[in-house]
């Protein structure tokens, strides 16, 4: 059976959650477009506090599951997901406060970089359509407009999703006043746009399952 991400251990998926939102952080406060970064980096976990056993552990787990995708979306035939895609890369790398983040190569001009020809690398990616109209985005920049409109909104989702890993966290709120804040630009790109705890989980199987599995 080959892995998914319903296989990653807590500690991994805290592990990946925390260096994505730095990194989204890290592009806010440098002024970076931050179109297509990776999610994390050897060096960036290293940074934050995580020895070496874990980041070892983590990027063993990370090419087992080489790609994999999480449904975070479903109504009638629009459909949306993330997906998980690791890969050696070459990394350009930046300070930024007391850690070192990837980027985009494309923000590196003008900037001090470091330079790595082939690295571990993660990427993050909000993938699906409908009405025949496909979208892909990396979801680091989606991230760096939430750190840029509501950086207390994206700390609390961030907690959310640490805290729902090691199974006791209630993410679907944070979700929610995201919804909510967003719903006028949501409301031009999804069919249905959830505004209460009940139609949330109703188009969005992942929450569902995490719900369910609360129960159990």
């Amino acid at each position: 059976m080959n892995p998914t991400a319903a296989n990653l251990k807590s500690v991994h998926v805290e592990m990946l959650t925390r260096s994505a939102f730095r990194i989204a952080r890290c592009c806010s406060y440098l002024r970076l477009h931050c179109r297509d970064p990776p999610a994390a980096s050897s060096s960036l976990l290293y940074g934050l506090g995580y020895n070496q056993y874990q980041v070892r552990s983590f990027w063993s787990a990370m090419k087992e599951i080489g790609s994999a995708e999480i449904e975070i979306y479903k109504f009638r035939r629009a459909s949306f997901r993330l997906r998980i895609v690791y890969k050696r890369a070459p990394l350009r790398e930046v300070q930024c406060v007391e850690v070192k983040v990837p980027i985009d190569p494309a923000d590196s001009e003008g900037l001090y970089y470091e330079y790595a020809p082939s690295a571990h690398a993660v990427y993050l990616y909000v993938e699906g359509g409908f009405s025949g109209v496909g979208v892909k985005v990396n979801a680091e920049r989606l991230l760096r407009l939430v750190a840029e409109r509501d950086p207390d909104l994206l700390d609390e989702l961030e907690g959310s999703i640490i805290k729902q890993a090691w199974g006791r966290g209630d993410v679907e709120n944070a979700v929610l006043r995201i919804l909510r804040g967003w719903h006028g630009l949501l409301d031009n790109v999804l069919p249905r746009v959830p505004r209460i705890l009940d139609d949330l989980l109703r188009l969005s199987p992942v929450l569902r399952r995490l719900r369910a599995r609360e129960r159990q």
